[in-house]
This record gives structure tokens, C-alpha cells and sequence, in this order.
């Protein structure tokens, strides 16, 4: 944001997910620098404005709610003095977490444990429950050490025959339980936890399974167990009947947007409230849950008012993504689909007295919305919407009365960008519109770079390509803000993954502006033994979309590094037996794993997939003593620990899958004991809990426990 206080547009203030909010006071110099403000230095801010009443008073937005829970908020925070101090006036976490379930189990009888008990149901295999289900239940029998786990045939089908199957989770897959129960002739399962705390979700899949299953905690478990070492238990199944199943982190996290109205005097604030959802948890976590909405203060943030917009036709709340002020004063919110129920996206409402808002256009199959208005003509919208396969782009000229045109797109000329979609997969995250406020024909857009249109987006040209190509000037990816001066349309700021870069002249030409700007996300790092540097400190660390950086004989102070690998930086190493110079960088899943040697200058690919295998930010662990690089090699129901071993030349380098039954579920932690020599001992963390060993993990009969 331009500082309003500042005629000569020189002061912008800019915000980091990761970094609090950065001021520059000279921002058309190159070599300027930023400062921190005075606000927690790692709060998330999104979002930033002025009060058209008050040039003195800010408000920011914190939280990105489209990342699945990597990047949370603290609400919203205001400025009474020019971005000097600051205090926080609505939103943030509200109390302690809380698991909210949409099923449970109603137990019949005995009249002593009579009741209902939590439950969470799967829906990656087996049936959903549509209608009560009752019956006695049985306990598995499988006449194993763990009988009662049932990962093998049971023994006792005469008895489980027609009724629910109770069995214990552990040391075997649930699609393995619930078959076994199935074929034993029950009607439903019911799985009980194995650990203290809620139940979660039950992963894999096996389409013949045709009977539902759902879990309940270890301790409701214990207490049906014990019960039936004395007599019948009679339970019912019931049909899901609340919103929503998972842990909910109450309070409003998450800060779409924020605008404000001058009405006659009064500023009127509107604030589009969104939520998260962490989606590396083993069990669902809503980040905000149903709290998101459109709220509204005009007092300056004393007291909110949720404003009341149509439901969707599931009956579930709207989720407000963009909000825009017409030049008439009407106020339109565009939508994002809720994490919390799926649905709501491509909805656009507007309402003329901020009160009462009303369903104006829906954008067909759309998800995340953005829309932008003219600052001359109130009829003149655009919009720029997520849709299935790419993205879409409308415009009105009448404020939707005849409804919207479909307007070109813009086609990048990177070849791996579709022409049907210039976010290249992205528009959940990097999604980018705005009309120039002097010319309503004139109109910024960007995915992974950023384009202008001069004639209301007939045609495009590309202002910039994310690494400099096909004769474009070098502008960072992902574009996410953009901001003018008021009332002015040559200076520009626009903000990226790349942070923040500037133009004085509409985008021609258009440079960075980062220096002091410190805001970057590091996903790890590797940090290597002085002994092998001649006690000089290197380490490297993998950045959001920012590459792998290298810092060499490190001050204490740093000022620079070294860019060694491109675009997301997810894992790193360096060697720790205190010899070898080599360090490791990994891109995401196992698509790109490189071995460099700053001793020798050896390089080595130790793999190059490109089919996503693992996760995004792949979790890996080196064993510097053998060599041996362990990956997360896992894809779906496929689980795997992937073995990279004699990794210091491309002669002597061979990859290995390792599985077990124990490994049942994704791997999100690794590390290697350092007390082991003369083989590796694998240490494997999983999604859903469990601690793995794996002796003698280098060999090709490792022992798993």
C-alpha cells in the first residue's frame, strides 16, 4: 500500500506471510531499503488499507487462507497513527481446540453405558451410512496375539454373522480390518482408537468392501469392550447429521480482504472473514470453521455486525473472497468455495446500503473469485474466477443486469503455461485483477506473470516472465497484490512470491525491491560441521519459492547467498561426517534431488521424477556415515520409503523402495541415529502417528518393528 500521508509516493508498506509488515520510504529507488514496523514480527500479513475518512488509520489483515493451513492469521489489527503502533480489533483464536463430530453412535443397551459417543466415519472405502444401522455387536477374533485386531481371517464368523464387528486399531491396515470383518459376514464395523485423544479419519481404499465403517475413541473402546466381557451390547450406526467431522481451532484467523466506504462522513469497514483448513493433520483441522462471513464495523472496530448473504444451495454459509467498492457506493463480494463444506464459489452479491445483499451473478463451476471495479462508470465489472481446468475471465458493463461476457485471456508465451490458464494450475493461489483508477479500460492481471490490457481485455500484452525468457523482463512468479497511489496510475507496486517489485511508468519496466525486505519462508535447512570448512560456517536452507540458498563462510551478520537450486526449495543437507563437502537440495516430492560436492565439484542427479511422488515438501533424512539419502516415496494407497544410496557418484548410485506392513500410512518425518556405523538405523514418523524402526534400513533385508 502507498502511504496516503506521503504526496510524493515514495512510502509503501508491504506485508510478508511470514515476515510482519515492511516500510520503505523511498521506493523508486532501487538501492532503498525496508524497516520493520511495529507489529509481532511473525504475524501473516495478507492484506493492508487506509481509512478514506482518516489517512492516519490502517487496517491489516492477517492469515492466508488458501494454503492449506501452512500460513495462519491473527485477525485484524488497526493503526491509529500512520502504521506506527499497532493492536489487534477483531478475530484470532478464540479457545482451545476442540474435536466437533457430524456422527455418532448411540449405544442401546446396557442401560449403564446407554448413550451417544462420537464417531468418525470413513468415506474412502466401503458404503456411507444412510439409514440406522442396529445391531449386537461382537468383538473380533482372530486367535493371533491381537485378536482382537483383526488382521487376519476371523475365527469367530458364526458369531460376528449379522452383526457389528468391534474391532481395535493397530498393526495393520483398516481396509484390512474392515475386509476381514466383512467377510466374516458383519454388518458394519466399528474401529476403536489404539491411542488417547479423538478419532480420526481412516485412510486407504479397496472397492469390494461394501459395509460401513466408522471409529471412536480408545476410551469410549475400552468402555464397550469391557462392557461385553459381561453381555450383550446393542449399538445403532446413525446417518450423519451435522456440518461438519474434524478438530475445529475456533476463532477468526483468516483475513480475505478488506474494504472501506465512505459513507456522508462515516467509514464503514467491511471485512471478508475466510478459514483454513490444515490438511497435513492426520485427522481433519478446520482453522476458523463456521465463523467465516462478511462482517462490518462503523465504529472503527468497537463492535461487528455479520452481514446476512444468501445461502448456498446446500443451505451452508458463503465464503467472501474479494470485496470492491462501485463508484456509486455499492459495496460487491465475490466468493471462494469453504474448506469447512466445499461448496459456495463463483458467487458475486452486491447490496446498496451495506445491509441487505443480494445474489447479482454466479460465475458456472467456479471456485476462488476475484473481481475488480471501475473507479468511473458503476456498471463496468470484471471478473477473474478458478474454474476446472484453468481460469475465466468476464466483464459487464451494466452491473450484471444483462448478465457478463466471457472476455480473452491473456496467453502467456512460455509454452509450459496453457493458453487456458495463465496461473498454470495455480488460480486457488495466485490469482491477480485490477483496473487501473483513472481508466476503467485498462486492466492488470497475473497467474504466474503479470499482464496488461489497454482496450477493457480485447487484447494483452505479457509485462514479464518469471525467469527473464522469451524476451520479457524478469518479474518473480505467483502474483498476488497490486497497488497504486490514490488517484494515480503509472506508480506501481506489485507483490509476488518474490516479494515486492515497483514501476514508475505502468509496467514497462518494472524492478525489484527487496533489499531489507525479510520475509522469506525457509522449509529446512542443513547446516555442516565446522571441521570440514576448516571451521568456517556453511549451511543452505530450502525456501518457499525462493529456491535452495547457500551461505558460505557465513558472517554473523549475513548479507547475501548463493541461489543453487530454483523454485520451491524444500529439503536440505550437508554431509555431518565432517569430511565430505557435499550437500543435498531437493525441488518437491522426488522430482528434482541433487548432490553437490564443494570439494570436488561433482554433481550428481540422484533422481529426476516428474510424476509428484511423496509430498509437496518432501520429508527425507541423510545418512551421512553410509551415504544413503531415505525419501518419502509415497503416491496414494502406495507406501514407500525410497533408499538412495552410494548418492557421491552417478556410477555407484541405486534407489531402492522399501515397504512393510507396519508402514501402513504416509511417512512425515525421518532421521537417522547417529550412533549406528556400520549400518543405518532408520527412524519413520507417519501421518497418523506411528513411530517406525527400521534396522539394518541400508541392507536388503531390513528389520522393521
Amino acid at each position: 500500500m502507498f502511504d496516503p500521508n506521503d504526496s510524493t509516493n515514495e512510502t509503501v508498506f508491504a506485508g510478508g506471510v511470514s515476515g510482519g509488515l515492511w516500510k520503505n520510504q523511498n521506493i523508486s529507488n532501487p538501492n532503498s531499503t525496508w524497516t520493520r514496523v511495529d507489529v509481532p514480527t511473525n504475524l501473516a500479513v495478507t492484506v493492508i488499507t487506509s481509512d478514506p475518512n482518516n489517512s492516519n488509520i490502517f487496517y491489516l489483515g492477517t492469515g492466508e487462507s488458501y494454503v492449506g493451513g501452512d500460513v495462519n492469521g491473527d485477525g485484524l489489527w488497526k493503526s491509529v497513527d500512520g502504521g506506527v503502533s499497532w493492536s489487534k480489533i477483531f478475530g484470532g483464536i478464540s479457545g482451545p481446540t476442540s474435536f466437533v463430530s457430524a456422527s455418532n453412535i448411540t449405544v442401546n443397551s446396557p442401560i449403564g453405558i446407554t448413550g451417544d459417543y462420537v464417531s468418525y466415519p470413513t468415506s474412502n472405502f466401503g458404503t456411507p451410512i444412510n439409514a440406522v444401522i442396529t445391531a449386537d455387536i461382537v468383538l473380533a477374533d482372530d486367535e493371533t496375539g491381537s485378536p482382537t485386531e483383526a488382521c487376519n481371517a476371523l475365527t469367530n464368523g458364526v458369531e460376528i454373522n449379522g452383526k457389528i464387528a468391534l474391532v481395535r486399531r493397530g498393526n495393520c491396515t483398516f481396509v484390512n480390518k474392515v475386509k476381514n470383518a466383512q467377510n466374516a459376514g458383519a454388518i458394519a464395523v466399528i474401529v476403536m482408537n489404539n491411542n488417547p485423544g479423538e478419532p480420526i479419519a481412516m485412510g486407504g481404499t479397496d472397492p469390494t468392501i461394501t459395509i460401513p465403517a466408522v471409529m471412536i475413541t480408545q476410551e469410549d473402546g475400552d468402555l464397550i469392550e469391557s462392557t461385553l466381557q459381561s453381555g450383550t451390547v446393542n449399538v445403532s450406526l446413525n446417518p450423519v447429521t451435522g456440518s461438519f467431522t474434524g478438530n475445529l481451532v475456533p476463532g477468526i484467523q483468516f483475513i480475505n480482504d478488506i474494504k472501506i466506504k465512505n459513507n456522508s462522513g462515516v467509514s464503514e469497514v467491511y471485512v471478508a472473514a475466510g478459514e483454513g483448513f490444515y490438511g497435513d493433520a492426520n485427522s481433519a483441522t478446520y482453522l476458523g470453521g463456521p465463523e467465516f462471513g462478511l462482517y462490518k464495523t462503523i465504529d472503527g472496530g468497537l463492535t461487528w455486525s455479520e452481514l446476512d448473504m444468501p445461502l448456498t444451495v446446500n443451505g451452508n454459509k458463503h465464503e467472501p473472497n474479494d470485496i470492491e467498492i462501485g463508484v456509486d457506493g455499492t459495496i460487491w463480494v465475490s466468493t471462494i468455495a469453504s474448506t469447512i463444506f466445499g461448496d459456495g464459489g463463483g458467487k458475486i452479491f452486491s447490496s446498496t446500503d451495506g445491509e441487505t445483499f443480494s445474489d447479482t451473478y454466479s460465475v458456472s463451476g467456479a471456485n476462488r473469485t476475484q473481481i475488480a471495479v471501475s473507479a468511473q462508470n458503476p456498471g463496468v465489472i470484471y471478473i477473474l474466477a478458478q474454474v476446472s481446468g484453468g481460469v475465466i475471465m468476464q466483464e459487464t458493463a451494466d452491473g450484471f443486469i444483462s448478465g457478463a461476457t466471457t472476455m480473452t485471456l491473456p496467453n502467456d508465451a512460455d509454452p509450459s503455461i496453457p493458453a487456458s490458464d495463465f496461473a498454470r494450475g495455480q488460480a486457488f493461489y495466485n490469482l491477480l485483477l485490477e483496473v487501473d483508477p483513472n481508466n476503467d479500460q485498462t486492466i492488470y492481471t497475473g497467474g504466474i506473470d503479470l499482464f496488461k490490457s489497454g482496450d477493457g481485455g480485447s487484447t494483452w500484452a505479457q509485462l514479464s516472465h518469471w525467469y527473464g525468457g522469451f524476451g520479457f523482463q524478469y518479474v518473480h512468479a505467483d502474483q498476488h497484490g497490486i497497488s497504486f497511489p490514490q488517484g494515480e496510475s503509472n506508480p506501481i507496486v506489485f507483490g509476488n512470491d518474490g516479494g515486492v517489485y515497483y514501476t514508475n511508468n505502468g509496467g514497462s519496466i518494472t524492478g525489484q525491491r527487496n533489499n531489507g525486505f525479510i520475509t522469506s519462508q525457509f522449509y529446512t535447512i542443513g547446516v555442516a560441521p565446522t571441521t570440514a570448512f576448516n571451521g568456517a560456517d556453511y549451511f543452505l536452507g530450502g525456501l518457499q519459492d525462493n529456491g535452495t540458498q547457500l551461505f558460505q563462510n557465513a558472517p554473523s551478520e549475513i548479507s547475501g547467498s548463493v541461489d543453487v537450486s530454483g523454485g520451491d526449495g524444500a529439503y536440505s543437507f550437508f554431509d555431518q561426517d565432517g569430511t565430505d563437502q557435499y550437500y543435498i537440495t531437493n525441488y518437491v516430492y522426488n522430482n528434482n534431488i541433487n548432490l553437490f560436492d564443494l570439494g570436488t565439484n561433482v554433481n550428481v542427479t540422484i533422481n529426476n521424477d516428474s510424476n509428484n511422488i511423496g509430498s509437496f515438501i518432501n520429508p527425507q533424512a541423510l545418512d551421512s556415515k553410509a551415504d544413503i539419502l531415505y525419501s518419502n516415496y509415497s503416491s496414494g494407497s502406495s507406501i514407500a520409503v525410497r533408499r538412495y544410496a552410494g548418492i557421491k557418484s552417478q556410477g555407484t548410485l541405486t534407489k531402492t523402495s522399501l515397504t512393510d506392513d507396519l508402514l501402513d500410512n504416509r511417512p512425515t518425518a525421518f532421521t537417522v541415529s547417529p550412533y549406528t556405523t556400520s549400518s543405518s538405523k532408520l527412524l519413520v514418523g507417519t501421518v497418523l502417528g506411528d513411530v517406525l524402526k527400521v534396522e539394518n534400513a541400508n541392507t536388503d533385508t531390513p528389520t522393521w518393528s
